[in-house]
C-alpha cells in the first residue's frame, strides 16, 4: 500500500539532511516497516530563516527509505504553496491512502484534492486553530478515519458529525516509565521546569513577570528552568535583565537527548504551562509519566484530561498575577499541594491503559479494514 503522510510543520534542511520531531519519524518508520511505501509531503525550511524550526527536529529522515516529496519554503511563501498545491496533486494521484496532520491551509488543500481524486484519507488531529471551522467540518464527515490528542477535540468531531478516536500520544516515553512512587517534600529552594518554544505564545513573558512579583515578595526559594528555544529568546533574556531576575532563571536550550529530557522532569518540583493556545501539548503528557506537579491553562484540548484541583492546578491565558500567586501558594505548601501529581500519575496511567497499540500500528488497522 503506498501512504501519503502530510505533516502540518515543516522539516529542517540542516547538514546536508531533512530533520522532524524524533517520534514523528518513528510514526513514519512504523508505517513503513509494515509494508509499507510511505510518501512524506512536507515544506522544508533553513533553521535560520525561523529559530522556531528547529525545535526538537532531531530525526534525519533523509537517510531512511521514504519517498520524501520536500517543498522548500523561503521569503517568497506563495511560490511555495503553489509548488505545494502542485507537487501535492501529483503525489496524491500515486498514492492509495492521505494522512494529515491537522489542521492546517495546506492540509485542508490536500484533503479536498484527495476527495477530488477519490483517493480515500484521515487525520490526525492535534491543533485547535481553524480545526471546527466549515470546511473541516465537511472534511471530517468524508474522511475514512480521525485520530486527535484529546478526549476533548474528539468529542467536538463527534458533535460535527463525524467518528473520532483519542489515540496514544506521539511521545518517546511510555508505561516503563511512569514513576508510581515519587516522594514529595518540602525544600530550600524549588525547580520550576518550563519546555517548550521559547515563543511569546507559550506563555513565557508571563512567567518571567510572575517570577517578579515573587521576588517583589520577598518570595525567592526558586529557580525556573527553561528547557527549549524559540524566537523570543532574546526579548526573554532583556526582559530578565531588565528586572535582575537572572539569578531565578537557567537556560538549557533545546534538549532532545532522551535521559537528559528526563532528569530534568525528575529534577523538577513543579513543570508550568501558561501557553495561550494549544493541542494537546506532549508536554504535559511527560510531566504525568514522571509525576512533576502540574500548573497550565486550559487552552485547545487540555481540559480533556487536565481537571483543576485534580490532577494539575488550572492558569488562566495571559495572567501574570495569578500565575505569581498561584506559585506562592504552591511553595508555601508544597507538600500538601502535590497530592496532584500523584492524581496525574493515574490519570496517565489510565489514559495509556487502553491505548496499546502504536499509532501506526492503529491507522492501518483501519486503512486495510477499508480496502
Amino acid at each position: 500500500m503506498k501512504i501519503m503522510a502530510v505533516n502540518n510543520t515543516v522539516m529542517v534542511e540542516r547538514d546536508k539532511g531533512l530533520f522532524i520531531y524524533k517520534e514523528t519519524g518513528k510514526f513514519f518508520f512504523d508505517l513503513q516497516q509494515n509494508s509499507n511505501q510511505v510518501y512524506v509531503f512536507q515544506m522544508s525550511m533553513k533553521p535560520a530563516s525561523n529559530k522556531n524550526v528547529g525545535f526538537v527536529a532531531d530525526y534525519d529522515i533523509s537517510n531512511k527509505d521514504f519517498n520524501i516529496v520536500a517543498i522548500k519554503r523561503r521569503k517568497f511563501r506563495l511560490w511555495a504553496y503553489i509548488k505545494t498545491v502542485f507537487k501535492g496533486f501529483q503525489t496524491i494521484r500515486k498514492v492509495d491512502f492521505v494522512y494529515l496532520f491537522y489542521p492546517g491551509h495546506v492540509c485542508s488543500a490536500l484533503a479536498l484534492m484527495s476527495l477530488f481524486l477519490g483517493k480515500r484519507f484521515g487525520f490526525y488531529i492535534r491543533g485547535e486553530q481553524g480545526f471546527m471551522s466549515k470546511i473541516s467540518k465537511y472534511l471530517y464527515r468524508k474522511a475514512t478515519v480521525i485520530f486527535t490528542v484529546s478526549p476533548k477535540f474528539t468529542d467536538i468531531v463527534k458533535q460535527a458529525g463525524a467518528n473520532a478516536v483519542t489515540i496514544r500520544p506521539l511521545i518517546e516515553f511510555a508505561e516503563e516509565d511512569i514513576i508510581r512512587n515519587r516522594e514529595y517534600s518540602s525544600k530550600g529552594k524549588y525547580r520550576i521546569l518550563f519546555v517548550g518554544r521559547i515563543e511569546s505564545n507559550k506563555g513565557i513573558f508571563e512567567l518571567v513577570e510572575a517570577v517578579r512579583l515573587l521576588k517583589e515578595k520577598e518570595i525567592i526559594n526558586f529557580e525556573v528552568h527553561m528547557v527549549g528555544d524559540g524566537v523570543d529568546m532574546q526579548s526573554l533574556k532583556e526582559i530578565i535583565e531588565k528586572h535582575t531576575l537572572s539569578d531565578f532563571f537557567v537556560f538549557h536550550g533545546t534538549v532532545t537527548e532522551r535521559t537528559a529530557l528526563a532528569d530534568h522532569y525528575k529534577n523538577a518540583d513543579i513543570f508550568v504551562l501558561p501557553t495561550h493556545r494549544e493541542g494537546f501539548p506532549r508536554v504535559l503528557y511527560e510531566a504525568m509519566i514522571f509525576g512533576v506537579p502540574i500548573m497550565t491553562t486550559f487552552v485547545g484540548g487540555i481540559s480533556g484530561i487536565m481537571k483543576d484541583g485534580v490532577n494539575c492546578y488550572r492558569l488562566e491565558p495571559k495572567d501574570a498575577a495569578g500565575l505569581s500567586s498561584k506559585l506562592m501558594n504552591f511553595l508555601s505548601d508544597y507538600e500538601k499541594k502535590s497530592v496532584i501529581a500523584r492524581n496525574a500519575t493515574q490519570t496517565i496511567v489510565e489514559y495509556l491503559s487502553d491505548k496499546k497499540d502504536k499509532p501506526a500500528i492503529q491507522l492501518l488497522k483501519v486503512i486495510k479494514s477499508f480496502s
